[in-house]
C-alpha cells in the first residue's frame, strides 16, 4: 500500500470515528420517551385555544414571561428587528409561567423526576426539566414554592413553570400586564409534530401572518453530551478535510482532470495554505458553536433572522425555502446550487477578491462563524438535525474553502516578484480563480443534490 493510500485510509478512519462519536453522544447515552405527554408540540401565545382545529388537543392557558438575561434583552432591544421577531426571540429566551391544568396536559406523578405535583391555591408551581429555579420562584414579587421537577421527556415544558388555575393567582396573570398573554398549549408526539395534515390544520386555525408567537420545544443538550458531540464534529470535519485534500492530490494525476491541471497543481504546491484555510474555516464553525452553547440568545436571534428572510418572500433564502417546500428534489437542488454558487461563492468570495485582493476570505470566515452560531448542536433537536446535515456542512464548506484558497492566491501572486511582471502575476492569479470556479461548482453541485434529498426527507 502506497503512502498516499495509507493517509487516505487514516483520514477516513478519523472522519468515521468522529461521526460515530456524534451518533453515540446523541443516541448511545439514552433518548427521550417519544410517547411522553408534552414530548413535542407548540405553545402558541396570543391566541384563543377554542379556535384549535377539530381533533387537535389545545389546552387553554395564560402565560407570563419572566425577565430575560441582560444580554438577551440587549439583543432584542437593538434596532432592525420587527415586532414579530422581537416577540419570538423574547418567548424563546424567557422562561414561561403557565397557568394551566396539569391534568389537561396529561401530566402525572410518573413524569416527575423529583417532588410532587403542585396543589391549587397553595402558591406552588411545577418546574420543567431544565428550568432555572428548582426550590423557590418569585413571580412579580410573589414567592412560590417549586414542589416538583419534570423529567426532560416533557420537552415542551422544559423551560416553563406550571401554576394550577385558582383565583388566588389571578393577580399574577392580570390581562393588562404587558408580560401576560393568553395562550394555547398543543401537546404532540414527535410524529404528530411532523404530520403535514396536522400542521396544515393548525396553519388554517392560526394563520402564520397573524400576530401571535409560536414556541417550539427547546431542550438544551446536556454539557457532557454537547462537548462529546462537538468533539466528534470537529474530528469529522478534520478527517473530511484530510480525505478531500488527499482526493484532490490523487485527481491531479488523472487524465480526466488535466484541463484543471493548473489549479490542482497550485493546491499541491501550497498544501500548507490549503490546510490552513480548512482548519481556519471549520475551526471557526466549531469555536462559534462552542460559544453559542453558553449564549442561546444568539442562536435564537440568528434563527429569527433566517425565518424572517424565508417568510418575506424576497431574496435567495425565500427562493430556497419555496423550492424545498415544493418537495421536488431536482428543483430544490438546482435552486440551492444557483444560490450557493452564484451568491455564496462568486459574488461573496471570488469577485470581491478580484476587486480588493483576498478580501473574500473575510466573507468566508464570517460565514463559517454564522454557520457555527446557527447550526451548533446546542439543543437535542438541533443535534439530531445535524447528524445528516453535517455532511452538507462538510461538502459546502469544502467548496467555499476552495473558493477562499484561490482568492488568497491573488495577493500571494501579486507580492511574489519571482513569478514575473505585475501584469503576468495578476493575469495568472485571475485565471487560477476562474479555473478554480469549476472545481467549486462541481463540489457545490454534489452538495446541492445531497442537501435537497436530506432536507426534503427531514421535512
Amino acid at each position: 500500500m502506497e503512502d498516499r493510500d495509507v493517509k487516505l485510509l487514516a483520514w477516513t478512519l478519523v472522519l468515521c470515528a468522529g461521526f460515530g462519536l456524534m451518533l453515540w453522544s446523541h443516541y448511545g447515552l439514552g433518548t427521550l420517551d417519544a410517547s411522553a405527554p408534552c414530548r413535542d408540540g407548540r405553545i402558541i401565545l396570543g391566541v384563543d385555544a377554542s379556535a384549535a382545529p377539530e381533533g387537535t388537543t389545545a389546552v387553554p392557558a395564560t402565560v407570563r414571561l419572566l425577565p430575560m438575561r441582560r444580554f438577551a434583552e440587549a439583543m432584542v432591544s437593538q434596532g432592525g428587528l420587527r415586532a414579530r421577531q422581537r416577540n419570538g426571540i423574547r418567548a424563546y429566551c424567557s422562561e414561561l409561567v403557565l397557568r394551566a391544568s396539569p391534568e389537561a396536559l396529561g401530566l402525572t406523578s410518573d413524569l416527575l423526576a423529583s417532588g410532587r405535583l403542585p396543589a391549587p391555591g397553595a402558591d406552588e408551581v411545577l418546574a420543567g426539566g431544565q428550568a432555572t429555579h428548582t426550590d423557590t420562584l418569585r413571580i412579580a414579587g410573589r414567592k412560590m414554592t417549586v414542589t416538583g421537577v419534570l423529567w426532560p421527556d416533557a420537552a415542551l415544558l422544559a423551560h416553563a413553570y406550571l401554576v394550577p388555575p385558582d383565583p388566588s393567582v389571578a393577580d399574577l396573570f392580570a390581562p393588562g400586564d404587558a408580560a401576560v398573554q393568553r395562550a394555547a398549549v398543543v401537546p404532540m408526539t414527535p410524529d404528530e409534530a411532523r404530520d403535514k395534515d396536522i400542521l396544515k390544520a393548525l396553519g388554517k386555525a392560526w394563520p402564520p401572518k397573524e400576530r401571535f408567537t409560536t414556541v417550539a420545544p427547546y431542550l438544551r443538550s446536556e454539557q457532557h453530551r454537547f462537548w462529546l458531540y462537538l468533539a466528534g464534529m470537529a474530528m469529522m470535519l478534520v478527517g473530511g478535510s484530510g480525505l478531500l485534500i488527499g482526493a484532490w492530490r490523487a485527481l491531479a494525476g488523472c487524465r480526466l482532470w488535466r484541463s484543471l491541471g493548473d489549479p490542482l497543481a497550485e493546491m499541491q504546491r501550497r498544501r500548507g495554505l490549503l490546510w490552513g484555510v480548512h482548519l481556519a474555516y471549520f475551526g471557526a464553525v466549531v469555536v462559534a458553536a462552542a460559544v453559542v452553547y453558553g449564549l442561546p440568545e444568539v442562536q435564537a436571534f440568528l434563527m429569527a433572522i433566517i425565518k424572517a428572510s424565508i417568510q418575506s418572500g424576497q431574496g435567495p433564502l425565500a427562493l430556497a425555502g419555496k423550492a424545498y417546500g415544493s418537495g421536488n428534489v431536482a428543483y430544490a437542488a438546482a435552486v440551492t446550487f444557483g444560490v450557493n454558487f452564484g451568491v455564496g461563492s462568486l459574488l461573496s468570495i471570488t469577485v470581491p477578491s478580484m476587486i480588493l485582493p483576498g478580501s473574500g476570505a473575510l466573507v468566508a470566515l464570517f460565514r463559517a462563524v454564522m454557520w457555527g452560531g446557527l447550526l451548533g448542536p446546542s439543543t437535542v433537536d438541533m443535534a439530531a438535525l445535524m447528524l445528516p446535515h453535517s455532511w452538507t456542512l462538510l461538502l459546502e464548506g469544502e467548496a467555499y474553502i476552495l473558493a477562499t484558497f484561490f482568492a488568497l492566491l491573488i495577493p500571494i501572486h501579486l507580492f511574489d516578484g519571482r513569478l514575473g511582471s505585475f501584469g503576468r502575476r495578476l493575469g495568472r492569479a485571475l485565471l487560477l480563480n476562474l479555473e478554480g470556479c469549476i472545481l467549486v461548482a462541481i463540489v457545490l453541485g454534489v452538495a446541492a443534490v445531497y442537501e435537497a434529498i436530506e432536507v426534503i426527507a427531514q421535512m
